[in-house]
């Protein structure tokens, strides 16, 4: 009798919305809306993205993966050999819509058991440390947030080795680090900051997103 791969059903993943797509051990996909509708274009999406953000090998590394929705790149971290991996979020967890917990726990579950999770606001993170890692994922988070140098600060001072920031880019022409705030609201829930110019620190860039990869300057240094 052929071997049933563990997994969840189709019915049980398309009741839930989901940002990352996965493909799990019995063939069910998740399709995800990050990169697309299309589950294909979708997957291609991440796995560029994440050549980009594990550029640097996390192999018997820690990682914190910052704002990590369904833990997409929480699993990938796993995959790819890292010793330790916490996967870190409040907003997306606990949106009544989204519901992303419940996502990440089912990827979880049949992808990479060993994936942490804490539940946490980054503006309490200060006071309520999770350790240091050697490499912080910071993945779509920036431009959502109202008081994002402290929350670099914050990171900064996680980091052991490398803090890798995926973010949008405005200011392209700046010839200086440079901040755009946009005090308006989209989709209804998000608060844009967008971080411009070829800034000191960026040495790498996936899709239509700059990332930063490396020893991330403190915000002090702007």
């Amino acid at each position: 009798m052929e071997e049933q791969l563990e997994g969840p059903t189709q019915e049980e993943v398309d009741s839930l919305v989901w940002w990352h797509p996965f493909t799990f051990p019995n063939g069910v996909k998740a399709r995800g809306l990050k990169g697309g509708t299309s589950s294909e274009y979708s997957e291609e999406c991440v796995r560029v993205e994440a050549e980009a953000a594990f550029r640097h090998p996390v192999r018997g590394k820690t990682v914190l993966d910052v704002g990590a929705w369904n833990g997409y790149f929480s699993v990938e971290a796993m995959r790819r050999g890292a010793k330790r991996v916490v996967a870190l979020d409040k907003p997306a967890w606990e949106d009544p819509y989204f519901q992303g917990f419940k996502g990440f726990d089912l990827a979880r579950r049949y992808l990479a058991p060993e994936v942490e999770a804490v539940v946490c606001d980054l503006m309490d993170l200060r006071h309520n440390p999770v350790g240091n890692f050697d490499l912080v994922l910071f993945l779509g988070v920036l431009y959502h947030l109202k008081h994002p140098l402290y929350v670099l600060e914050t990171l900064f001072d996680l980091t052991v080795e490398h803090l890798v920031i995926e973010t949008q880019l405005d200011l392209t022409d700046c010839d200086r680090p440079a901040m755009v705030f946009l005090s308006r609201r989209r989709n209804g829930w998000r608060r844009f900051q967008l971080v411009g110019a070829e800034c000191p620190m960026c040495d790498g860039h996936a899709g239509g997103s700059r990332l930063f990869a490396g020893r991330i300057y403190s915000p002090s240094d702007f």
